[in-house]
């Protein structure tokens, strides 16, 4: 009578689950995930019972991971039985040797999770299935929180086994996650069901293992009886917290900006909310970027965008670096910062094309009393033509460089120049500088040099005017 119930509870409590949280809904074709030990033979059968009730179709998917040989074997045996006797559709997948080889060259377990729900996956398109089910338990879940607690997870981490995975190509669902382990076992034995048993589920040497097989007894036994459900519970809060929490978070990504490089973050801003604003705020950045969310990458992030030196950068990953630039930060990929190496002659009149910088310079000679239809603007300048010198040379910047800004009688290094300017240290080394002899003339798009100024003597003007070959080279005016 108590396995009778027991059953009877089992399938209500599925099918209550499955109803509040819309995990499946009526034509749904389902692919539920079936390696033959006691979880996932317990979600066929539960699945298998309720699907005319609820309205949904069925397939079952092995991976067959073939890192216990026979044994794996034996597995994949068992499941296609399984499928026979509920006369289900089958399908079977296999690691092979380069997934084996992946799967053994770094975190075991970790690496064939990974690579199995990629084959389920792939599987469940194939198909056309609308989602697919894995049998993770209540257990399941308080050993996944537990872990989590002891690697220092953040608040997110706590959310642990989410009922629905919603960041693959096809839904994830666990419709037995109020549901424990004891409870699942009592399940199958008030059936009659058999399973397979997977002894790497015995080793010591992993973690998971050891948390089920001594943490969780011991916590059991001398703290607390109910220590699986409460830990699922607080995985049940962190979850909802975290609904309110995503939804905060891109509000305020919408307020300070998206953080790239055409579209940086306002820094100001950003420091004005909260730690834990800052803090989660800077992990939605990074987990769009796929980047570690780990608390060492966020702190350093926060130490660059608070400390008192208006520029900077960290890296983040190989390819990508946060940027802070005064007021402002966003990520991007490590910029070319090459220079020329050597200077380039202008042809005047003509044009003169400089791919390193991605610019195009016209030079021309016009009489002074000959007004232009464009005045001078920031990439277009003018200069007394007979003060420019026999040579008209385009280079980028050197140590040392200097000149006479306009309106000014003495020198100034052209560093200087650009610190005022704000220009980010990562463009410092493109600006073009047009040069006179040697002599810088225009340090170009932040100043001209006082030293060929237009003056009542001027009788010829050479008028520079520097555009990009294609996208802006000078994202320093945004």
């Amino acid at each position: 009578m108590l396995f009778r119930s027991m059953s009877r509870f089992f399938e209500q409590q599925v099918e209550r689950d499955l109803k509040k949280l819309a995990l499946l809904q009526t034509g749904h074709r389902v692919l539920a995930a079936c390696s033959g030990g006691p979880d996932s033979v317990a979600l066929v059968d539960v699945l298998f019972h309720l699907r005319d009730r609820l309205g949904f179709d069925m397939r079952i998917a092995h991976v067959n991971h073939g890192l216990r040989g026979e044994e794996s074997l034996e597995d994949e045996r068992f499941v296609i039985t399984l499928a026979e006797k509920y006369d289900l559709p089958l399908t079977v997948r296999r690691f092979d040797r380069d997934d084996v080889d992946q799967v053994r060259s770094g975190n075991l377990e970790e690496r064939a999770r990974r690579l199995r729900y990629q084959k389920l996956i792939h599987t469940a398109v194939e198909l056309d299935c609308h989602c697919v089910a894995t049998g993770h338990t209540l257990s399941d879940q308080a050993e996944t929180v537990l872990h989590r607690l002891l690697r220092a997870a953040g608040f997110t981490g706590l959310r642990g086994i989410l009922p629905v995975r919603n960041d693959l190509e096809v839904p994830i669902v666990r419709p037995l996650l109020g549901l424990c382990r004891d409870q699942v076992l009592a399940y199958l034995r008030d059936k009659g069901l058999d399973f397979r048993h997977d002894a790497m589920n015995d080793d010591p040497r992993y973690t998971r293992v050891r948390i089920r097989k001594e943490l969780m007894p011991f916590l059991r036994e001398k703290f607390n009886f109910r220590v699986e459900e409460h830990l699922a519970r607080l995985a049940e809060l962190a979850r909802r917290d975290q609904e309110f929490w995503d939804k905060h978070i891109q509000g305020l990504r919408e307020d300070i900006g998206p953080a790239t490089r055409d579209a940086p973050a306002d820094r100001i801003r950003f420091l004005k909310l909260t730690e834990a604003e800052q803090g989660r705020l800077l992990r939605s950045y990074f987990n769009s970027l796929q980047l570690s969310k780990s608390w060492l990458h966020v702190n350093e992030a926060l130490n660059l965008l608070r400390r008192e030196r208006p520029q900077g950068e960290i890296h983040l990953s190989e390819h990508v670096l946060l940027y802070r630039r005064y007021d402002r930060f966003y990520f991007a990929p490590p910029l070319d910062a090459r220079v020329l190496a050597d200077e380039y002659p202008l042809n005047i009149p003509g044009v003169t094309e400089i791919s390193a910088l991605n610019i195009r310079i016209e030079a021309h000679f016009r009489p002074v009393n000959l007004l232009p239809l464009e005045p001078p603007s920031r990439f277009i300048a003018e200069f007394d033509a007979d003060r420019a010198g026999r040579t008209v040379t385009v280079r980028t910047r050197r140590e040392g460089d200097v000149m006479i800004p306009l309106g000014m009688k003495g020198v100034k290094k052209i560093k200087k120049i650009l610190q005022e300017k704000r220009i980010p240290l990562e463009q410092r080394g493109r600006i073009p500088l047009i040069c006179f002899d040697r002599d810088i003339a225009w340090v170009v798009g932040c100043c001209v040099s006082n030293s060929y100024r237009l003056g009542p003597d001027t009788q010829n003007v050479l008028r520079i005017t520097v555009q990009p070959l294609a996208e802006k080279w000078n994202s320093h005016e945004k």
